[in-house]
């Protein structure tokens, strides 16, 4: 570690769902980009498979297949690429403007990291307990969308047949039948979040949002009732929350609404 000296950090950004590090080592640029699969994916033109091969339509499609074969089972999957800047890539200045699209491009795809990153055991529990109150629980999360299905699935929050799984950029076209369907938004953006808000309060709903970070703030003041996270939450969420639940966990929110 102690052999690369770190030079530049592009950091995560949920509009385009990836983040990158720019290291020196030996004189020699190399950048280091990790993401979603969709988003990332898109910029590479090669892939390491004991040495480096240029990315064909076949080997692109597999890689999307094997990423969604992970994600069926509840995974989440993030995408692995790196490439050494050429001379004439290197900036001169590493803060000017739209130095990122010349950075993460000509990406090299060395693989996958898998995380299981299973739901606390009392949630199911507890999304059970709000449906019986009339409460309709919705999962909304930036994962790929059928890692987020499979979680539902497994929480009681999405029923095949009976529900529908959407990704963010999908709101905007769903007819009002479908919206009300729709139990679980993958890859979804702040502003995705407000526009859930406001379709639902709209329909004469009250609405209560779940939040933990800055890009939620708006949605949280937003929402009737906006709850941000006590453990994980900014300080920018808590200020913008009515609520603010000290130990993270739905069945709290749950056990709140009982009071």
């Amino acid at each position: 570690v102690r052999q690369y000296a770190s030079i530049k950090e592009f950091s995560f950004d949920s509009a385009i769902k990836r983040m990158s590090k720019v290291y020196k080592k030996d004189g020699k640029y190399i950048v280091y980009c990790k993401g979603a699969t969709e988003w990332t994916l898109p910029l590479c033109s090669q892939y390491y498979d004991g040495q480096i091969q240029v990315l064909d339509e076949k080997t692109r499609q597999s890689i999307l297949e094997a990423m969604q074969q992970n994600a069926s089972q509840g995974f989440r999957v993030l995408t692995i690429t790196s490439r050494e800047l050429s001379p004439s890539d290197v900036p001169q200045d590493w803060e000017q403007e739209k130095l990122r699209e010349k950075i993460e491009k000509d990406l090299i795809f060395l693989g996958f990291v898998v995380i299981l990153d299973p739901p606390r055991d009392d949630v199911s529990k507890a999304v059970s307990e709000c449906k019986e109150a009339g409460i309709t629980t919705i999962m909304i999360t930036g994962d790929n969308i059928t890692t987020g299905r499979a979680i539902a699935s497994q929480l009681g929050i999405f029923t095949e047949g009976q529900n529908l799984a959407m990704e963010g950029k999908q709101i905007a076209n769903l007819t009002e039948e479908d919206f009300v369907k729709t139990t679980v938004y993958g890859r979804v953006s702040p502003e995705h979040k407000r526009m859930i808000i406001d379709r639902y309060q709209g329909m004469g709903r009250i609405v209560a949002m779940t939040g933990d970070g800055i890009n939620d703030a708006l949605a949280l003041s937003m929402a009737d009732c906006g709850v941000a996270m006590g453990i994980a939450g900014t300080e920018v969420a808590k200020e913008a929350a009515d609520m603010v639940i000290t130990d993270d966990s739905f069945s709290t929110i749950a056990s709140g609404v009982k009071e």
